[in-house]
């Protein structure tokens, strides 16, 4: 009853998850919720979860580890969430 799609793929004994806007359609506390768990699970099971996500809140936003940033038609931007935050890749871009 997942109402978004999950692609587990193994190679060896790496494991990652990829999932397609798993916040699209939920309430921002339902959504903080779903990515806690998935940030959650990426921690504990030292696994790699890969997800695309449009205009998250800053809450979220600040949950990433890693971005690749896609503005404008731009050179796509591979960047720690850190980063980003102290630089003006996203006003520049904008």
């Amino acid at each position: 009853m997942c109402r978004y799609g999950t692609k587990q793929t193994f190679l060896g004994r790496l494991m990652y998850a990829m999932i397609q806007e798993p916040t699209s359609g939920l309430d921002s506390e339902i959504a903080y919720s779903l990515i806690s768990t998935l940030d959650n699970y990426a921690s504990l099971s030292q696994k790699t979860v890969i997800t695309a996500i449009h205009q998250p809140s800053s809450q979220i936003f600040h949950m990433f580890s890693k971005l690749l940033l896609l503005v404008n038609g731009q050179v796509p931007t591979y960047r720690t969430t850190s980063i980003v935050v102290k630089s003006e890749i996203l006003t520049n871009r904008l």
